[in-house]
């Protein structure tokens, strides 16, 4: 199946596109520098997840003592994300290496009652919190993440429009320059698109290559779980971009089998600890969970008689409508591309539309240029495409389904997942298209970029925010 190179203009300005790995690179860091400690959406109980991975391996038993709670009684080590494990030990490698000569907040933190304030008691139980250290971590899986989609975007489009968006969207720069695990999610789930967009081989009957799909979807599956419904859609563009073999014979069908249950056992294999074997070891898991959250959640959070509005709507018989509501929309639209700290930290209010009516018009652009040009689109592309619209609404749902199950929180990093086909939706078919519409394809893009960047720099450098 033929890929759609990038275009001669974009290929004679190409090497000014890892520009946008310094600038963007630049505001992240400085917002990882400059911001305070904990300003950011929870970044206590992140931090505080790497701190105990810096000196284990395996998580504590449910409902340990010594560890820091949400005010929905959960702990982030239990979450099964690999990223505080590997982020952890990182950290336990690097902090004796960075010293304490100003490039880390040392922040001391009682890993005892919440409610203890002094004597502060510096003893083993006591854990010291390295904000920059697992911000500046953040920062540089952006950087890695970055130059790789541009690498891979110079012989593939839809790469370099995967690229492009993530650096035109200010709320995923702002997403790497703290301490989170929704980063590494982001990668793992970019990663996963790419290498299933660009492998060029016959996947099934190559081992090596379902060995590194099956490798790459257990760590998607061992990250946020808001991005796991980036996989279908990552599935289904590893299937349709092979080289399938003969489907009407029985060593045609045989073969996809086999890749497939190779790709399936590896990502069994990677998950299996922390999503299977850890849980088995805690008698009756779910029981116990919910005992934690009893325990350890704020007092109108608690499970058995949940107060705060918004909370397990569905427990409570609250419709699923009733959950869709305009400011639901609204921050949620607002948030997947500016919102920030605890969703406080507005852009100015023509930002919001501006970004929203020129990421359409480039949508839009790839539309009128597939039916303009559907004769020279092979049918993968042309089912790719009709996916995009089920890809895009199916993180949505995702995020409306948890704030009805869950708690009510429209926010735009639940709708990440909506970042792939969007990207497949910018991307266009650039060998293909009128020279006029590829020049207003990089006119768009170079206002959304233009408009990332000044969001960031009135928000942060210049308007001071969360400082």
């Amino acid at each position: 199946m033929p890929t759609a190179p990038a275009s001669s203009l974009s290929r004679r300005l190409y090497p000014l596109l890892f520009v946008l790995v310094l600038t963007t690179t630049a505001l992240a860091v400085r917002i990882a520098t400059t911001t305070r400690p904990n300003s950011h959406p929870d970044e206590f109980v992140h931090a505080d997840a790497f701190c105990y991975y810096e000196r284990h391996w395996w998580p504590p038993p449910l409902n340990a003592d010594g560890l820091r709670y949400s005010p929905y009684g959960w702990s982030r080590v239990y979450g099964g994300e690999v990223v505080y494990i590997l982020y952890g030990q990182a950290g336990r490698l690097l902090k004796p290496v960075l010293g304490e000569g100003g490039l880390l907040h040392r922040t001391p933190i009682i890993t005892g009652d919440s409610r203890l304030f002094l004597p502060l008691v510096l003893d083993s139980n006591v854990c010291v919190l390295d904000y920059r250290l697992y911000r500046l971590l953040n920062c540089l899986l952006w950087v890695v993440t970055l130059t790789t989609l541009l690498v891979l975007g110079r012989r593939h489009t839809v790469i370099l429009a995967l690229a492009l968006l993530l650096c035109s969207l200010p709320q995923v720069v702002y997403l790497y320059s703290y301490a989170n695990s929704d980063a590494w999610a982001v990668t793992t789930a970019s990663l996963l698109f790419a290498y299933a967009w660009t492998q060029r081989a016959h996947p099934f009957g190559s081992p090596r290559d379902a060995i590194l799909f099956g490798t790459l979807t257990g760590l998607l599956l061992l990250s946020k779980q808001t991005l796991w419904v980036s996989l279908p859609f990552s599935l289904a563009v590893w299937l349709l971009r092979s080289d399938f073999p003969p489907l009407h014979t029985l060593q045609g069908i045989g073969t996809i089998a086999r890749g497939l249950a190779i790709a399936a056992l590896m990502a069994l294999v990677i998950v299996l600890p922390l999503h299977m074997i850890y849980p088995a070891t805690q008698p009756e898991y779910a029981r116990q969970v919910e005992e934690m959250r009893e325990q350890r959640a704020r007092w109108d959070l608690r499970p058995s008689a949940p107060v705060y509005p918004g909370y397990r709507l569905a427990a409570r018989g609250v419709p699923l409508r009733a959950a869709l509501t305009p400011d639901w929309v609204t921050m949620s639209l607002e948030s997947f591309y500016g919102r920030f700290g605890p969703l406080d930290v507005r852009l100015p209010d023509w930002m919001y539309p501006t970004a929203g009516i020129l990421l359409a018009l480039s949508a839009g652009t790839t539309v009128v240029g597939a039916f303009r040009n559907r004769r020279r689109w092979v049918w993968q592309n042309q089912l790719l495409l009709g996916l995009t619209p089920v890809a895009l609404l199916l993180p949505v749902a995702a995020s409306l389904y948890n704030s009805w199950v869950v708690d009510w929180q429209p926010q735009g990093r639940y709708l990440y997942a909506a970042l792939l086909p969007l990207a497949l939706l910018m991307a266009g078919h650039a060998s293909g298209e009128a020279r006029r519409l590829r020049r207003l394809r990089v006119l768009l893009w170079a206002l959304l970029l233009g408009l990332s960047h000044y969001a960031l720099l009135i928000a942060f450098v210049t308007g001071h925010a969360l400082r």
